[in-house]
């Protein structure tokens, strides 16, 4: 903005002004620049943080991904090396992955996750057999019995 010796606000026209007969005085305003910076796990945003610019952005202390059935993971740092915060930016979490031992039964058996889904797999499809399939075979064999039993009587009289 600027102003005359007087107190009083020249207009301005874009970038430029009118020179006043007196003596001027510049005031600056500006607003400070703050952007965004992202952390995040996975699909999961572990934090947001507000950062002036040129400012370096504070991580999450503590980053965790719970083991799966196959492997188990530690944290290795961030996708990118973290800098001054000059644009809104997200820095993704790297972690090692590391193969868990087969899981062993009681009795010293070693069984893999994948044969192990393939025992479920094979479960689900006996279980299928028994409860529908036998079942259903058993009724259509009784039905075709009393159709047969059915139709020697109508053929009798």
């Amino acid at each position: 903005k600027v102003f005359s010796e007087d107190g009083t606000e020249v207009v301005c026209s874009g970038e430029s002004f009118k020179m006043p007969p007196s003596d001027v005085s510049l005031a600056l305003l500006s607003e400070e620049i703050v952007y965004t910076v992202t952390f995040v796990d996975g699909n999961r945003i572990l934090a947001k943080v507000e950062c002036r610019y040129g400012e370096i952005p504070t991580p999450p202390k503590s980053v965790n991904k719970m083991n799966d059935d196959e492997f188990s993971y530690v944290f290795k740092g961030w996708s990118d090396e973290i800098t001054p915060a000059d644009s809104d930016k997200t820095y993704y979490a790297v972690f090692e992955s590391t193969p868990l031992p087969p899981k062993v039964r009681p009795d010293g058996l070693q069984i893999s996750p994948y044969v192990m889904k393939l025992l479920i797999a094979l479960f689900v499809a006996v279980f299928m057999i028994v409860a529908v399939v036998i079942p259903s075979f058993i009724l259509l064999i009784v039905l075709s019995v009393r159709e047969k039993k059915r139709h020697s009587k109508v053929r009798k009289t």
